[in-house]
């Protein structure tokens, strides 16, 4: 939420040292929402991330969550994220 507001200023500041530059304020006003679409992106795949090392931490890393079968080692280099084994990815 405080991110929000400190980006929302940003915004502001930024348009307010180029308000002579109709151009330029007009990108920003454009650039915004996209901007925040890739930060949003950005935080989704960061919080995936977090999740995934701390299954990766805990005890149950590297068994399937379906039928607890051992997921082999070269299929987690590949997939990092992966929480099942192949058969179990297959049905």
């Amino acid at each position: 939420m405080k991110q929000d507001l400190i980006e929302n200023d940003s915004l502001s500041v930024k348009k307010q040292t180029q308000a002579g530059d109709q151009s330029a304020s007009l990108d920003l006003t454009i650039a915004a929402p996209v901007d925040e679409t890739v930060d949003a992106g950005h935080r989704k795949e960061l919080s995936e991330l977090l999740k995934n090392i701390e299954w990766l931490k805990s005890d149950d890393a590297g068994y399937c969550e379906l039928c607890n079968a051992t997921i082999p080692v070269a299929r987690l280099e590949i997939v990092p994220h992966i929480r099942v084994c192949i058969n179990c990815a297959a049905n």
